[in-house]
């Protein structure tokens, strides 16, 4: 009734050996450092403030870690980190 499908039959071993073969090429090759090594050596970049361009019309509160840019205009309440105004932006709300 039930039967071992040939589509779950191992491969042929010439294949497996050209694929162990190439495998065993790759692990002896030089390996890049470890990316723990670069976490304890170098801080982590601040990420770019997210810009809110000047055709952008945004109503609601907008609220984030980050830095935000807003050039547009913003009808609700802002929290961030560091907030940048553009000389062209309106906002209506809380700062």
């Amino acid at each position: 009734m039930f039967s071992k499908s040939k589509i779950n039959d191992p491969a042929p071993k010439s294949d497996t050996d050209t694929s162990s073969t190439a495998a065993s090429s790759m692990s002896t090759s030089p390996s890049a450092p470890k990316q723990s090594d670069f976490k304890a050596s170098t801080p982590k970049a601040k990420p770019p403030a997210s810009i809110l361009s000047s055709d952008l019309h945004i109503t609601g509160n907008l609220k984030t870690t980050g830095d935000i840019q807003v050039e547009g205009t913003v009808e609700g309440d802002i929290r961030a980190h560091l907030l940048t105004i553009g000389e062209t932006a309106t906002i209506k709300g809380e700062v």
